[in-house]
């Protein structure tokens, strides 16, 4: 089989980001796949310390491995990484997450060079894949939480902590980098915004617009559901301390029969 040619070198800075990201993530994978052989199972301490190395997540870790795996020569990377849309942007790494989910790969080819013809986002890709994948579950885990669900509570005051423990390090990303007052990273990017022919910063506006809208409904429903326990247990709360403090009917009836002395 002839060798793949290196993907060309792009003017485009996106463009040349985005192959940096996919390359990047390969690499992850192959150093994960090492220190795994294929038929081991991966041991958590081992992605651990590789994430913490590369400064990225243990769940990127594992999908940088299912990557590696999947696209395991050059030839087959350097495919992947050749194609463009019709702007010159490559395929990015969103577009590679729902690809790898694809088992068979003549299907798996045939829908990358789709993909790139036509200019789907990653999410018009996973409306072709979601039928194709056997446990349609792991399509749905990815695009709501980037990585495997959350285990389940043990119980209320369980998830109650877990809830303020995952809310504080937005709010504190929000605090010390969105909102740093004259430094404001959003000021940046709204210096940045006219830069209309950087399809991929538009792409990226867009995805960061609809995901805070989805964390404004949620925490708008969260709140709200927090309140209606919170009213229901004061006013249980209420109940039994008047409970406790009223004598019940059958001691007012003791009391009264009493015989004088």
């Amino acid at each position: 089989m002839a060798k793949a040619k290196p993907p060309r070198r792009d003017r485009n800075p996106s463009a040349t980001r985005a192959i940096a990201t996919v390359t990047k993530y390969h690499r992850i994978g192959r150093m994960a796949l090492a220190g795994h052989p294929k038929g081991t199972k991966p041991g958590g301490a081992t992605n651990a310390r590789l994430a913490e190395a590369e400064k990225v997540s243990t769940a990127l870790v594992r999908q940088a491995r299912i990557f590696a795996r999947v696209y395991d020569t050059e030839e087959r990377l350097n495919t992947l990484l050749a194609l463009r849309d019709s702007g010159g942007m490559p395929l990015t790494w969103a577009h590679v997450q729902q690809l790898f989910l694809v088992e068979d790969e003549a299907v798996r080819t045939a829908l990358q060079v789709r993909a790139a013809d036509k200019g789907w986002s990653a999410k018009r890709l996973r409306r072709e894949v979601l039928p194709l994948v056997k446990d349609k579950r792991t399509v749905g885990a990815k695009r709501r939480n980037g990585g495997p669900r959350f285990r389940k509570p043990d119980g209320p005051e369980d998830a109650l902590r877990r809830l303020v423990e995952l809310s504080r390090p937005w709010l504190k990303y929000y605090d010390d980098i969105v909102a740093d007052g004259g430094q404001s990273i959003l000021a940046k990017i709204a210096e940045a915004a006219p830069i209309g022919s950087d399809s991929e910063f538009l792409k990226q506006l867009g995805e960061a617009q609809d995901v805070l809208k989805r964390v404004e409904r949620a925490a708008r429903k969260a709140a709200s559901r927090l309140q209606e326990a919170e009213s229901k247990a004061q006013q249980q709360q209420q109940e039994g301390t008047k409970s406790a403090g009223d004598p019940s009917p059958q001691t007012v009836r003791s009391k009264r029969s009493r015989p004088s002395r």
